[in-house]
């Protein structure tokens, strides 16, 4: 077992079948794969004072990945944005405006915002008909495709962003 620390910042691919685990008190944004497909090796339940849930070890030994995971990647200080995950479901992209700053969207498909920073606004540039939309930390804003590329970021406070692009193109 390869315990990893959770360090503020950092991104973690975890390839499909990928054993992972959080520890207590940690908190994430996961971006994952639609399945329906979850396989339980452990549970927690004696730990959290709960009922169990169902196991699946034949079904997990079937799949799972014995090679070691991707390396962690994170946004190098002073810069303001990079990829941190590229595969051919999804992108993760993490994003940093100073105050005052904006960011137009440039990608054409659905995009997810993921708020993990300070404070801005979303808006849709090129119409009027939708009120700008505050973010702040927790928040999480699915921009859809037809209006992708004609919205804006604006950062009323230093903000950090995930956005996350469906698809290999993201």
């Amino acid at each position: 077992m390869l315990a990893v620390p959770a360090i503020v910042g950092q991104m973690h691919d975890l390839p499909s079948g990928t054993i992972h685990a959080l520890g207590a008190g940690v908190l994430v944004a996961e971006v994952q794969t639609p399945s329906d497909t979850t396989f339980r090796l452990y549970d927690w339940a004696k730990e959290y004072g709960r009922a169990g849930r169902d196991l699946h070890i034949e079904q997990s030994m079937a799949c799972i990945d014995f090679g070691p995971a991707p390396a962690a990647s994170a946004l190098p200080a002073g810069d303001t944005a990079a990829t941190l995950v590229r595969n051919p479901h999804f992108t993760v992209d993490q994003v940093r405006l100073a105050a005052g700053r904006s960011l137009r969207l440039q990608h054409t498909g659905c995009q997810v915002l993921m708020v993990v920073g300070g404070a801005g606004r979303a808006h849709a540039v090129a119409t009027a008909a939708f009120e700008p939309l505050p973010i702040r930390p927790g928040d999480t804003v699915v921009i859809p495709a037809a209006i992708a590329t004609s919205t804006a970021i604006v950062a009323d406070q230093p903000l950090s962003l995930l956005r996350v692009g469906i698809g290999a193109a993201g």
